[in-house]
């Protein structure tokens, strides 16, 4: 749908077509080439003690623990913005959400179901939806650039 497509198309260049492929599961990470019968080795090729998965490279892998901060803090940012906007009741909901919901909303942006149950939708609240999604797919790209975990070196290892 042209939503979900605008998330994806948000940033441009390599690690943009990797997080796309991560998203399918058929990205460099070892884990998912293992799956496919292309590496036979599955293990994170900076901490060699984990499986290499989208799970692992986002939220688990202690040698992006510092990039991870700074991308935690501004999807957490993106997230009570979001939450502010598109929120129908008063309460506040807390960012505590799980490490699974954590990782789909870095892969897949922030649901059209918000949107499409706002009473008071309009090109102001559709404009703030995209923004949100811009921000968190750069906050995301600008997390594996960091990382330097897509260099030539490691793609192919």
């Amino acid at each position: 749908n042209e939503i979900h497509s605008k998330f994806h198309t948000t940033a441009r260049g390599k690690l943009n077509t990797i997080l796309l492929q991560i998203y399918l599961g058929l990205s460099p990470l070892r884990g998912q080439r293992f799956t496919h019968n292309v590496s036979d080795n599955p293990f994170c090729p900076f901490c060699l003690d984990c499986i290499d998965t989208a799970m692992h490279l986002f939220l688990e892998c202690t040698s992006y623990a510092a990039s991870r901060v700074i991308l935690l803090n501004e999807v957490e940012t993106c997230y009570d913005y979001f939450v502010s906007c598109f929120n129908n009741n008063t309460r506040k909901m807390s960012f505590n959400i799980t490490s699974v919901k954590l990782l789909e909303l870095m892969l897949n942006g922030f649901s059209s179901v918000y949107v499409a149950n706002n009473n008071n939708i309009n090109k102001s609240l559709l404009d703030k939806y995209h923004t949100c999604n811009a921000t968190l797919h750069t906050s995301v790209i600008n997390f594996m650039y960091s990382t330097k975990r897509f260099t030539l070196q490691f793609e192919t290892v």
